[in-house]
């Protein structure tokens, strides 16, 4: 029924975009703590003045990261998980919870096949390609250096973000979006 659809869809709805609350957080936080040509290098609390935690800039290296590792986990990542979701739809729809056990395994196993070389490929070409791709204009070498420092620990996430895809996925298609476990 309609009614049930909306009640999985909301859990599903938050479980899918994790990513993207994570991602607007990090703006968020960013932007509060940088100083800019408007806001000045420091903020006054309580009558004190307090130089801003971070760096000019700040927004923009997280914005150019983020827009990096998002491209294998919306290519690779995001691919995977619509590609497996009718087997598991399909195997939750037989009540078959072994083959669904099954399908999630391999599932995950293609996740770690995949987001760990991305993981690595970041790391590896992230200065090369940040240069190329950013820097002109008024971005910097050091722009870069701040860029490729961000990008490596958001690619360290990878895994995570690939998996969180898969296992939404999953409890959806045993339309158990709440709970968080398989219960045969």
């Amino acid at each position: 029924s309609f009614k049930k659809i909306l009640l999985l869809m909301g859990p599903m709805i938050l479980g899918l975009t994790v990513t993207q609350i994570n991602t607007l957080a990090d703006d968020l936080i960013a932007w509060w703590f940088s100083g800019s040509q408007e806001k000045g290098a420091f903020f006054e609390l309580f009558g004190a003045r307090i130089a801003y935690p971070m760096q000019r800039g700040s927004v923009s290296h997280l914005y150019y990261a983020q827009r990096l590792y998002q491209l294998p986990l919306g290519v690779l990542g995001i691919s995977l998980a619509t590609a497996i979701f009718p087997v598991m739809s399909a195997d939750a729809a037989r009540k078959d919870f072994a083959a669904l056990r099954a399908t999630v395994s391999k599932g995950l196993r293609g996740t770690i096949f995949v987001a760990v070389p991305a993981t690595v490929g970041l790391i590896i070409v992230g200065r090369p390609l940040i240069s190329a791709a950013f820097e002109h204009g008024r971005f910097t070498d050091n722009d870069t250096d701040m860029v490729v420092r961000t990008l490596g620990f958001y690619a360290l996430g990878l895994c995570g973000y690939f998996t969180q895809h898969i296992l939404a996925r999953a409890f959806y298609s045993v339309q158990d979006s709440k709970k968080g476990e398989f219960r045969p």
